[in-house]
């Protein structure tokens, strides 16, 4: 499967959650990575934009959530080490994971689910057309879907119907709308920075392996106990 696009997501549910089925590589709140699925196999993360595309999801914001299971430093960290290592063997450049601007211009590469499924990636004209009608009245007009993001945006991009509205910010005291440029500006950071280390990965998981910075293959660890 070609990658053409990385999508970030929260998981609505406690920080344990790793079901298989929907998200490529999931991201515990103590940072630690499950990776459930190749990234080469297409799964059901993202409505219609599934095809060609990662989803790449935070395991918090279930129950009330900005109180129960916030997003945090670690796993958001993590999951941004994870999307920038992707971008990177994906032959991306830093420059190539454009943002959102004030004057409404669309990102491209890497989005949240808020701005996926406010079709932040197409023109902004396109997208006022495309919001409070049905998908099918969408799909005639050159989008994907109709707009089923945040109800408002602070740059005046059209309001969807709510039903995703992930990492519109980071922490609940960001800006609305600010999630998506927070977190493209730390994985630019990631992929510029020389590799020093992985983040942790889950029991019995793959995990990269570097030799003089360079990654050289992958595999896991198991701890053996020696006894003298």
């Amino acid at each position: 499967m070609a990658i053409n696009k990385i999508y970030l997501h929260w998981s609505a549910t406690s920080y344990k959650f790793t079901e298989s089925g929907s998200y490529h590589t999931v991201v515990q709140g103590d940072g630690r990575i499950v990776r459930l699925t190749s990234y080469d196999q297409q799964t059901a993360h993202t409505f219609r934009r599934n095809s060609n595309a990662v989803g790449i999801a935070c395991a918090c914001m279930g129950g009330d959530p900005w109180n129960d299971f916030p997003p945090t430093k670690e796993q958001v960290e993590n999951m941004c080490r994870e999307a920038a290592d992707l971008a990177n063997r994906l032959g991306w450049k830093p420059d190539d994971i454009r943002d959102l601007s004030t004057t409404g211009n669309s990102v491209n590469r890497i989005l949240t689910h808020a701005e996926a499924g406010a079709n932040r990636d197409f023109p902004m004209s396109l997208v006022a057309q495309g919001s409070g009608v049905t998908d099918a009245e969408a799909i005639r007009l050159g989008l994907p879907h109709a707009n089923y993001g945040p109800s408002r945006w602070l740059d005046g991009w059209s309001g969807g119907t709510v039903h995703r509205w992930d990492f519109f910010k980071v922490k609940s005291t960001d800006k609305d709308g600010s999630g998506g440029n927070i977190l493209r500006k730390m994985i630019r950071d990631f992929m510029k920075a020389t590799p020093s280390s992985t983040p942790p990965t889950a029991s019995g998981r793959d995990c990269a392996i570097f030799l003089n910075n360079v990654k050289i293959t992958t595999g896991s660890f198991r701890a053996t106990a020696h006894v003298s």
